[in-house]
């Protein structure tokens, strides 16, 4: 809809002199030295043209006129024609003090002139211009309403010349009088994200504030609150200790509903109020994702308090900490969870010790978070390793609240025991009928020759055996083998009990999918090697047995005589 006429004059004044100036405050601007090559007669003529000491040529060689955009300065150097091992790309030689520099387009270059760090581009690059964008917010109050206009600058810099734009994109005024804040568009984010021009200003029916968090502020010039609503909001204040996570219109609309808010900036708190709004905010759009900053709510602060220390139900001493070590949301957040668990200095002294996420986890592990941490630092072990091994002992029945079960002397130990046995019990319920027909079906590839036996794995357990005793990974092939991929042990026949190699036959194919031993051959960062005997044994076995081997038919199994009665 149209804005109303009394936001004409904010929406169609016009951008600060210096804005681009200000964009580019902390941030780097792109400069170029673009240069051409000439030939003997245009070298003899900006010979006239150019100084002395503007001349970087050596006495030979193919000549090249290089302009600067950060001074504009002319210059003359070498030419560097292109070369196949160069990517075909030329460049510039410049002799200085005896010393050359060689560059080629698109590396940096210092300007000699002043000193501008550049890139190197030909003038076939500069034809359409090279360009370099910022986005600037600008604060502004006329007539009890203060307006945030987000500006979009250019420069585009050409071969001879620059050119600077600045275009509104889109406004956020507060009206000081009647306490509300209206958003107005001069363009709009369609498809992708990609900007288009409306005819004209047009006023939402609902305010949708994406303005967030304000990465660049022209922050030369303040508008002076005194006279409006906003003259105690400490508004500017509130930006000092923001920085970059400055969100105005957040903070306006908070002001209004909660003055005491101010307290909080008072009191150092400006950045806890920033987090604060940021976790509100939702991401919206499907091309483009942007948040969405809400109406402020900040539920960890008790806005029926005026004191800071109270509002963020805090002592004065505590809130002197939390101010003096800088904490973020989540670290107070999760002190309102520990709180009662944990003494403040202990709380303090663990988010130095073991960080923010290791004491969150412990924290919603235990009623006891600092055992937790302490246990896990004495045995070099992760908060998540321990409630791991919590979650499958639970799962298996183990008597969580002994102890010795909770708090293993060896926790890496008590956790491979533990996840041995969940694999048996997954093993054997989902695959243990199917594997067991599989084996009695594989039976005929049982073998034994001279020294060395093969037989077909019998029930899932042994294959979760096999892989701890060998440390490979076959204690989770149950069902692979119940499919056919089948696993035999080759073994001795003097010890046929102890673990030595692991075969892996897909025997519907009839082919050799794998044979692993201890470790699967690494150790130590060193390849081990089958042995021969191992080797011959196997290729013996595949033409003695496997090739000459059929696989029997799945048995069916026959109804009762008396099903079709039933």
């Amino acid at each position: 809809m149209e804005p109303e006429a009394r936001y004409r004059a904010l929406l169609d004044s016009e951008a600060p002199a210096d804005l681009w100036d200000a964009a580019m405050q902390g941030e780097v601007q792109r400069e170029y030295l673009m240069y051409k090559c000439l030939n003997r007669s245009e070298a003899e003529g900006y010979e006239d043209e150019i100084e002395p000491y503007l001349d970087f040529r050596s006495s030979t060689g193919r000549c090249a006129l290089v302009r600067c955009s950060a001074c504009g300065e002319q210059m003359l150097a070498d030419y560097l024609p292109s070369k196949p091992d160069r990517a075909n790309r030329s460049g510039i030689r410049l002799w200085r003090d005896g010393k050359k520099q060689d560059r080629r387009d698109g590396q940096k270059l210092v300007c000699p002139l002043c000193g501008a760090a550049a890139d190197v581009e030909h003038v076939s690059g500069m034809r359409w211009g090279r360009g370099q964008e910022a986005w600037v917010v600008v604060p502004q109050l006329q007539n009890g309403i203060l307006a945030f206009t987000e500006w979009y600058c250019t420069r585009r810099v050409y071969l001879d010349r620059e050119i600077h734009s600045n275009e509104p994109v889109c406004c956020y005024l507060a009206d000081t009088e009647k306490r509300k804040v209206v958003r107005c568009n001069l363009y709009r984010r369609g498809m992708g994200g990609h900007l288009y021009r409306l005819e004209g200003w047009e006023q939402t029916k609902r305010l949708v504030d994406r303005c967030g968090a304000v990465r660049k502020l022209y922050d030369r010039v303040l508008p002076d609150l005194a006279g409006t609503s906003l003259a105690n909001s400490r508004l500017w204040e509130y930006r000092a200790a923001a920085g970059q996570e400055f969100c105005p219109i957040s903070y306006i609309r908070l002001y209004w509903k909660h003055p005491n808010a101010e307290n909080l900036v008072a009191a150092g708190a400006g950045g806890l109020l920033s987090a604060g709004f940021e976790a509100e905010a939702e991401r919206t759009g499907y091309y483009y994702t942007a948040l969405t900053y809400n109406a402020p709510k900040l539920d960890f602060v008790d806005w029926k308090k005026a004191k800071p220390a109270q509002m963020l139900r805090l002592t004065k001493d505590k809130l002197h900490v939390v101010m003096q070590k800088r904490w973020s949301l989540q670290e107070l957040k999760l002190w309102r969870k520990a709180e009662g668990r944990m003494p403040f200095a202990a709380y303090c002294n663990a988010l130095e010790l073991y960080g923010t996420q290791e004491l969150a986890r412990a924290v919603e592990l235990d009623a006891k978070p600092l055992r937790v941490l302490r246990y896990c630092r004495k045995h070099d072990i992760a908060v998540t390793y321990l409630q791991d091994y919590w979650k499958m002992a639970a799962y298996m029945g183990c008597r969580m609240q002994d102890e010795a079960v909770r708090y293993p002397s060896d926790p890496r130990s008590a956790h491979d025991r533990v996840m041995a046995a969940q694999k048996y019990i997954h093993s054997e319920t989902t695959y243990g009928k199917a594997f067991r027909a599989m084996t009695e079906r594989c039976r005929g590839l049982n073998w034994v020759q001279g020294k060395i036996c093969i037989r077909v794995a019998e029930t899932p357990s042994e294959l979760v055996d096999e892989g701890e005793t060998l440390h490979h990974c076959v204690g989770g092939y149950a069902g692979n083998h119940a499919e056919g991929r089948i696993i035999l042990f080759i073994r001795h026949t003097r010890r046929p009990e102890r673990s030595w190699f692991t075969l892996n036959v897909d025997v519907r194919t009839k082919k050799i999918i794998q044979n692993h031993g201890y470790h699967n051959e690494h150790l130590n960062g060193r390849m081990l090697h089958i042995p021969p005997e191992v080797t011959a044994f196997l290729e013996a076995w595949e033409k003695e047995v496997l090739d000459k081997w059929v696989l029997p038919p799945e048995k069916k199994h026959k109804p009762p005589a008396d099903a079709h009665a039933a």
